[in-house]
């Protein structure tokens, strides 16, 4: 096959939402002796413009290069923050240009890369890529349905091994082969393993030998990136969870997956090419350059590939849980509980990206109590220390703020941004996933590092290692302040922050300066996580004698306290209404907390205790 650089153009389709492909720019047809550009899948794997093929149940769009043309994937080699993160680690150590070149190439631009390395032997670098419409492919389909199984999770650092054969693996039983063979001289073939993470692990296992800051190598490897083995890590294995369990999620049902022949049938599983990953940020700074990118994907698409992004980070990533633990004469205390849903660390991936928790309490007038990592308008974490901010358990003070990160040092254990210099992390406390072990064989590519080491409620529940969570604690002074108040604890994240680019910003090349010019004139609003919401009293009642108190009375959300005495144990309780029909019978737990029924109305709360049963009478009064 000819390895001459060939475009196509495709014509729009205005059939529902469905996005049209390539308005600037078009996808690559090039033939090389391994891979075709994914032009050549279109004409079958495209939007079906009589709405039979690649739909869904309801009719909902589910071709495979529509869902991937927006993708990071797909913009890997146009990605203009990984051109200038290539450009900042040469200039600081040029001698290594060759290697740092081909190494990021094996990942961002796998076909060129590898069709050179297989037919030639020769290196591939930045200046081959430029003038290479198979690499500015990027991640294009036969980047990954090429890959053969042979020792798949064991290659590393973009280590892959491609068929001898033209074919194209898939998950489809007895594939029709006629028309993709006679059109790109590839054969589709079945095989399980491309539904398999191991498939994931070559460019989601990246490891870095360390250079000291003379530019001499050390013998140290620095693992940049473990996504991969993070899973390893993890009870998802086990679960048979799979990577592209999330990020390919599957169309319920199946569909059909060409357009060509019209008589094919629905095959399962059919995963939606969606790549969800966790770069909103990028993906919306692509759709406002993509003329200067010379992108194929529509703003559209760029910006729906977002979309799905933030979706997937604000359901699938972490669950948020807020207990209040005691109030005294002058503070409350309230415990934050972050727990991770997803299969690898939070956050995973590029080393840039950070989650930190917002906490705000205020008074019912909207004067502010207390405040803690909030951002400024120029998108840096009030509070945040200068240099590392260490993981904490218990936080007292408005500067002292809970960020999950993973900080690298070089040589002498300063901080550094510089991939090639860092020699292991100062600070990792990044939440583990369910069922992570420091004692797992991959830990040492996994490494928790820093203060979390010493948190007993980091990953732990008790002496319970695994939990995949972390528990903070605050105690919030109120100077006075007695009475109802508001509280608002949310969990934020960003994937490329202002404070990771300082060091890259202090250099000048084409690459660098045109991505800041990118970079400071896209919105860079964290995104929001998770969010608590609730309202609290501040004071502890004096019991007067009394075994226990409820308050507030009356509660103007629902929501009551329950304060008994130290020696005084409830066992259960009941809600009645005021006409005294029985609306809830539960036993007591320990949170202290009882939410009643959202009505105006009031209630009556009969406590069963170890002194007997106590009433009260409760008011509700919604605001």
């Amino acid at each position: 096959m000819s390895s001459q650089a060939l475009f196509v153009n495709f014509t729009p389709s205005s059939a529902g939402d469905r996005c049209a492909v390539g308005t600037t720019d078009s996808l690559s047809v090039a033939s090389g002796e391994y891979f075709v550009g994914s032009g050549q899948c279109v004409t079958c794997h495209s939007t079906d413009t009589t709405g039979r093929s690649m739909v869904d149940r309801d009719g909902n769009d589910v071709s495979m290069t529509n869902d991937w043309i927006g993708t990071m994937m797909a913009n890997s080699a146009r990605d203009p923050f990984w051109r200038a993160k290539v450009s900042h680690e040469i200039v600081i150590n040029p001698q290594l240009q060759e290697e740092i070149e081909t190494t990021c190439t094996k990942c961002h631009a796998p076909m060129a890369h590898y069709e050179m390395a297989l037919t030639t032997g020769e290196s591939f670098n930045l200046t081959h890529l430029d003038t290479s419409s198979l690499g500015m492919d990027g991640v294009g389909c036969m980047s990954c349905h090429r890959m053969d199984e042979d020792t798949l999770g064991l290659r590393f650092v973009g280590t892959m091994q491609y068929a001898e054969q033209d074919v194209a693996y898939g998950p489809f039983n007895d594939p029709w082969s006629g028309p993709m063979a006679g059109l790109t001289g590839i054969s589709p073939v079945k095989s399980g393993h491309v539904r398999k993470s191991e498939l994931c692990a070559s460019c989601h296992s990246l490891f870095t030998e360390t250079i000291d800051l003379d530019g001499e190598p050390t013998g140290i490897t620095f693992f940049e990136q473990s996504t991969y083995h993070e899973w390893v890590n993890s009870i998802y294995p086990d679960n048979n969870t799979e990577c592209q369990s999330c990020h390919m999620p599957q169309v319920e049902g199946g569909a059909i997956a060409a357009s060509q022949p019209d008589w094919l049938f629905e095959q399962s599983p059919f995963g939606k090419h969606y790549f969800v990953g966790g770069n909103d940020f990028m993906l919306r700074l692509m759709a406002g350059n993509r003329e200067e990118l010379n992108a194929p994907a529509t703003e559209e698409q760029f910006l729906l590939a977002a979309k799905r992004t933030r979706d997937q980070l604000r359901t699938q990533t972490l669950d948020l849980k807020v207990e209040i633990d005691s109030t005294a004469s002058d503070s409350v205390y309230i415990s934050v509980l972050l727990e991770n849903k997803s299969g690898h660390k939070f956050p995973t991936g590029y080393p840039s990206r950070i989650a930190w928790i917002e906490v705000v309490a205020v008074t019912l007038q909207g004067d502010t109590l207390f405040k803690n990592g909030l951002m400024d308008d120029e998108y840096h974490i009030q509070g945040r220390d200068l240099g590392m901010e260490l993981h904490h358990d218990v936080i007292r003070s408005v500067d002292d703020v809970q960020i999950y990160e993973m900080v690298m040092g070089d040589v002498e254990d300063n901080i550094t941004t510089v991939l090639e210099r860092a020699k292991g992390p100062l600070k990792d406390n990044r939440i583990p996933p369910k069922g992570f072990s420091l004692s797992h064989y991959t830990i040492d590519t996994t490494l928790v590092a820093g203060r979390a080491l010493l948190d007993e409620n980091f990953n732990r529940q008790g002496s319970v290692e695994g939990s995949g969570s972390d528990e903070v604690k605050y105690a919030m002074k109120l100077n006075g302040y007695s009475g109802l108040f508001d509280l608002q604890v949310r969990v934020k994240y960003q994937s490329l922050p202002v404070r990771w680019m300082e060091e890259m910003f202090a250099q000048s090349t084409e690459e660098i300066d045109l991505f800041r010019e990118m970079y400071t004139t896209t919105d860079n609003t964290p995104l929001l996580i998770a969010e608590y919401k609730g309202r609290l009293h501040t004071a502890r009642v004096d019991h007067q004698g009394e075994p226990l108190v409820v308050f507030p009375n009356p509660s103007y959300d629902g929501k009551v306290f329950i304060e008994p005495l130290a020696n005084v144990v409830i066992h259960s309780y009941q809600v009645y209404s005021s006409t005294g029909k029985l609306i809830n019978e539960q036993p007591w737990s320990s949170n202290r907390q009882l939410t009643l029924p959202q009505n105006e109305a009031m209630y009556y709360i009969r406590f069963n205790t170890s002194e007997g049963f106590v009433t009260r009478q409760i008011l509700v009064i919604l605001e």
